[in-house]
């Protein structure tokens, strides 16, 4: 930032650089690049043909004399024009020009994020789960993840209980907030693997959970509002049946624009299968450590003493000896199996994954049986480690009909005569967050690794590894 700012300086007085997206609001993930916008503090509007003009005549000529940007892409033809750097080959930048709105989405998200540590948590686990499930990317037709992350903070506004504040965002700006956001604060009690398992069920279409299709995600007026209101008339194709998400700025953009009408199905076949599996006492795929990070925590173990401040608090403020930061989502594996993970696998084989191989149900096969039943078609015997780690039968069977008997209800056009609701979903996988607080002796583990399929690969069981917590996957 400090280079950019050193050649827009040469531009003359009254121009700046500015971070904004994820990685200025703090819900950036590893790995993910830098935005930057240079603009003139006399233009107030976004002005795409303006943009191009400054950017190509005026500011790449600089960088392509300085030493350590790159040019990489120039993108002319999009909303925002984007020219595609790298800096000293290894941090990739995305360089736009007057481009005030983005840093209203950035204060405002920024906002959100700082009300409680539980807003970014959340935030990151769906960005990883969507990454991982190749649900998330504009360019390739699917969501954005400022898509998602408004979908994160909807669910938070509107769950009850959780009930987090709205902003007004008329006190954003791309200078700031007013001082009135100062004053409004939030305390989120949840332990992050309920709020993962209320987040699923939710967009999973539970009885009253997400309406896709008549419902309009919206951060700006933080309750369930349907899109023929009049708070809605600028919305483009609002009365279409798809997935509405508002941008709390531009009234007049439907982020569903980038979605493709088929990845708009895969989006929603992959919510209802990883609320299912969650629902079911699995552990969803995207939240299992890969081969290669197990290989990491193996890395890890062996530098003992190593563990930092930021491992320590995510791992329930007690010291841990051997994690990483860089390795922190692998550590939890400790390098052994646990609940079908094997170590030397090159696939997840993981209980979430067996549920739903059980049910005919593949994250590629959304046209396989009905993955609301998924976690009723399980074999009685696959998932038996331990007592603590799994619901008992009539537990996931009452878990599961939160998902199905709300599909069976609106395909038949009535309301439903089950007691079970969005709420009881919301906490029914008592065992899921239990998991993240337990841990066990060397007896559990081995009771585990009598349950499991017998596999020349499986490594020696040390006699001190404890049970691994569930809930570190979704701290990165």
């Amino acid at each position: 930032i400090q280079q950019m700012e050193q050649c827009v300086q040469l531009l003359g007085p009254g121009w700046h650089v500015r971070p904004f997206g994820s990685a200025a609001n703090t819900l950036c993930t590893r790995g993910a690049d830098l935005d930057l916008t240079c603009f003139h503090e006399s233009v107030r509007d976004q002005d795409s043909h303006l943009a191009t003009q400054e950017l190509r005549y005026k500011l790449l000529p600089l960088l392509r004399c300085h030493p350590r940007f790159k040019i990489k892409e120039e993108i002319w033809s999009a909303r925002v024009p984007i020219v595609k750097l790298l800096f000293d080959e290894t941090t990739e930048v995305d360089l736009s020009c007057h481009n005030p709105q983005a840093l209203q989405n950035t204060y405002l998200l920024k906002a959100y994020a700082e009300l409680s540590p539980q807003v970014r948590r959340l935030v990151l686990a769906v960005k990883v789960w969507a990454r991982t499930e190749g649900v998330c990317g504009a360019p390739s037709g699917h969501l954005s993840s400022y898509s998602l992350t408004l979908m994160v903070l909807y669910f938070l506004q509107v769950q009850q209980g959780l009930e987090m504040p709205c902003m007004p965002t008329e006190a954003f700006s791309s200078f700031g907030s007013t001082p009135e956001v100062q004053g409004i604060s939030w305390t989120c009690a949840l332990p992050l693997a309920e709020l993962v398992t209320g987040f699923f069920v939710f967009y999973a279409g539970a009885d009253g959970g997400f309406q896709w299709g008549s419902e309009v995600v919206s951060v700006r007026l933080g309750r369930r509002s349907q899109p023929r209101e009049l708070d809605f008339q600028l919305l483009p194709g609002r009365l279409g049946h798809r997935l509405h998400i508002e941008d709390p700025f531009l009234l007049a953009r439907n982020l569903n624009c980038v979605l493709t009408p088929e990845n708009e199905q895969l989006l929603r076949a992959k919510l209802k299968q990883t609320a299912t599996t969650i629902c079911s006492g699995g552990i969803p795929s995207a939240f299992v450590p890969t081969p290669l990070e197990s290989q990491a925590s193996e890395k890890a173990a062996s530098h003992p003493g190593k563990a930092d401040t930021d491992t320590a608090a995510w791992l329930g403020e007690q010291t841990h000896d051997g994690i990483y930061k860089d390795t922190d989502t692998a550590a939890w594996l400790g390098g052994e199996i646990h609940a079908g993970i094997y170590k030397d696998s090159p696939h997840r084989g993981t209980a979430g994954g067996k549920l739903m191989s059980n049910a005919d149900v593949g994250a590629d096969r959304p046209s396989g049986k009905h993955l609301d039943q998924a976690a009723l078609l399980q074999k009685p015997n696959h998932f038996k480690v331990g007592a603590n780690w799994v619901f008992g039968q009539d537990t996931r069977d009452q878990a599961a009909a939160v998902i199905s008997d709300s599909e069976s209800t609106r395909s038949g056009g009535g309301r439903s005569s089950s007691s079970i609701t969005l709420q009881q979903g919301f906490h029914s996988n008592d065992s899921f967050s239990a998991a993240c607080n337990k841990r066990s002796t060397h007896s559990k583990l081995a009771e585990l690794h009598s349950l499991l399929e017998p596999t020349p690969a499986l490594a020696p069981l040390p006699e001190d590894l404890p049970l691994p917590n569930f809930g570190l996957r979704f701290e990165i």
